[in-house]
């Protein structure tokens, strides 16, 4: 279904805007960054057909509907309101998939660079150790690895001109660093197996440094837990069920002690849990 709609798109809309994105244009390089195996014009025409569907299908009958059927005023424009976050969601969700990949590759990288430290330490060719690091499962890293052997072997680049596509391809920085290390030590005629034993050390302390940041955040996301999900709501109780009826609130009592134990408790635990996976350094 998914590609007979992307299919679609690109016959009634992307094909006319193929000119208009070239391997430079900020859509096929964030598209790169994110990983999305498509074609920009595919892209945008597929975000544009959606967008049109659910505004002339659903959002302005359902407007026309509560306004003339319903007379709700300016409350018939609620179904264009919620039609907004889609088309800002085809522009978002690349830059949500770009800084996922970013957190993985640099959770990865120490351990891939550890990985080629020692089979560059035994005289292993360059090409071969990113050919032997994409057969590993090393996440992001090893996908990485894969588009440099594919850049070397299908379409003829040399190593060196793949490194460089990769690094200007890769979400993350310290990745591109990496890569950019490695060539020039190439070029000047350096020790890649000491450049890769020192670039093993130094990520390592990396990692660990977020790692200690991440223990001593911690203690602020169990006080956020406690405050949000267990203080907040047992005082909001009291005061409803000390004040009953005088506090002048339309939603009857039992109704509203029904939200803060079924929505609003789950709903600040399920934020917390959210913050705190966020700021969690990312593993392979």
């Amino acid at each position: 279904m998914l590609e007979k709609l992307m299919t679609l798109s690109y016959l009634w809309i992307g094909r006319r805007l193929e000119k208009k994105f070239n391997e430079n244009s900020w859509l096929t390089r964030m598209l790169e960054r994110a990983a999305i195996r498509i074609s920009p014009a595919t892209y945008a025409g597929t975000a544009i057909l959606v967008s049109l569907i659910t505004l002339l299908g659903a959002a302005v009958p359902l407007s026309l509907i509560l306004l003339l059927v319903f007379n709700l005023g300016i409350l018939s424009l609620l179904p264009l309101l919620f039609w907004v976050p889609i088309p800002l969601g085809f522009l978002a969700y690349p830059f949500f998939r770009q800084a996922g990949r970013k957190e993985k590759i640099d959770g990865a990288l120490p351990f891939a660079a550890g990985y080629m430290s020692v089979l560059a330490s035994v005289g292993i060719p360059p090409d071969k150790l990113f050919e032997s690091l994409a057969r590993q499962n090393l996440g992001e890293v090893s996908e990485e690895a894969k588009m440099i052997v594919r850049d070397m072997y299908f379409l003829g680049l040399d190593f060196l001109s793949a490194i460089k596509r990769a690094a200007d391809r890769t979400p993350s920085s310290t990745f591109r660093d990496f890569l950019d290390g490695i060539r020039v030590t190439l070029l000047s005629g350096g020790s890649l197996a000491r450049y890769l034993e020192e670039q093993t050390v130094s990520l390592m302390k990396l990692r660990e440094e977020k790692e200690r940041e991440f223990i001593k955040s911690l203690g602020i996301f169990g006080e956020m837990y406690v405050v949000l999900v267990v203080l907040a709501p047992l005082l909001f109780i009291v005061l409803l069920i000390f004040l009953g009826s005088s506090a002048g609130i339309p939603i009857p009592l039992p109704v509203l002690l029904m939200l803060i134990a079924y929505f609003l408790i789950p709903l600040a635990g399920i934020i917390v849990i959210t913050l705190l996976e966020m700021s969690m350094p990312k593993g392979e």
